[in-house]
């Protein structure tokens, strides 16, 4: 009996050992997650059928030495750019009129050893001899342009976006993402950044 609850006791602090180890490292994965900076960002409306939000500007994406091992390995990443365009109101909580997605995916061809930026809005892919030029087009903003639903008509300047960048872990292989997860070479992403909208 005695054997046993000893046994039972060493499990139990096994388990909470593992728990506790588990939590830090979440916790440090939320404290130490790599910001990727904006160095500028704009948005205007261009007038058409459809109105278009473009934008312009420019992060400043670097890979992690981890990071940049997947990708040289097979790994695609996916980059997503979220767009929340958002009205001005004075006296109560403003509200969120639409939202984007807008994608690009990052992959690297061993038998050619080039680097390719794909883009899913419009199946349009770029090839690059090195990763340094593949990050400087990722890194570019004024390639997206964002069509405004129809029962928006009046957007403009009572209007702003709320903007962020962020790699999509939830796009990694499977066997990846717990990982992925706890670890602050993964968790990418740029603050959530809100920008006036021009006409």
């Amino acid at each position: 009996m005695e054997w046993t609850a000893f046994t039972m006791d060493v499990c139990k602090k096994t388990r909470l050992s593992i728990i506790f180890i588990v939590c830090s490292l979440l916790c440090a994965g939320n404290l130490y997650a790599r910001e990727i900076a904006v160095r500028s960002i704009s948005a205007k409306i261009e007038t058409g059928t459809p109105q278009v939000v473009h934008l312009a500007g420019e992060t400043a994406l670097e890979l992690p030495a981890r990071v940049e091992t997947a990708l040289d390995n097979g790994i695609t990443l996916d980059f997503e750019y979220e767009v929340i365009l958002k009205r001005n109101r004075r006296l109560i909580w403003d509200p969120a009129l639409f939202r984007w997605f807008y994608r690009r995916q990052l992959s690297f061809f061993a038998l050619s050893s080039k680097y390719v930026v794909s883009t899913d809005q419009d199946n349009s892919a770029q090839v690059f001899a090195n990763l340094r030029s593949a990050l400087q087009y990722l890194n570019r903003l004024d390639t997206i342009r964002l069509a405004l639903p129809e029962d928006i008509p009046d957007a403009g300047n009572q209007h702003y976006i709320e903007f962020q960048m962020r790699l999509d872990i939830e796009s990694l292989p499977l066997p990846m993402r717990p990982l992925a997860y706890i670890s602050s070479s993964w968790r990418l992403s740029t603050d959530w950044i809100e920008v006036p909208l021009s006409k």
